[in-house]
């Protein structure tokens, strides 16, 4: 088991580094591996999430999102990316409930503004 979690945190690593230059599809890979290898992780689920966003695979980032908070309910993350694959799926009624869902767990979360 640790050394399915060491395997998890070089492949997250290497995801993150993906995503700070840019390259959505390979930290998508990276996050995948990552999460095969320790699955529902919240960082994992969280980065994998966003990472999808900025690739506009909606319908697969909500999924992920959903698992998330089954993890970890009230999760601010997981709530604002709903809220984003809402707005861009054109349900701005269900972005903004998830919006304000995150804002009543925490008024000051600024990325739910």
């Amino acid at each position: 088991m640790s050394e399915n979690l060491e395997k998890a945190k070089i492949h997250f690593q290497a995801g993150l580094e993906a995503i700070e230059n840019g390259n959505f599809v390979q930290a998508e890979n990276e996050l995948c591996l990552a999460n095969e290898l320790a699955p529902a992780r919240p960082s994992i689920l969280t980065n994998l999430s966003a990472t999808l966003i900025h690739q506009h695979k909606w319908s697969k980032a909500i999924d992920l999102c959903h698992q998330l908070l089954k993890v970890e309910p009230g999760n601010l993350d997981a709530l604002t990316n709903l809220g984003i694959c809402s707005l861009n799926t054109g349900d701005a009624s269900g972005a903004l409930a998830y919006f304000d869902q995150a804002l009543k767990i925490d008024p000051s979360f600024a990325s739910a503004w």
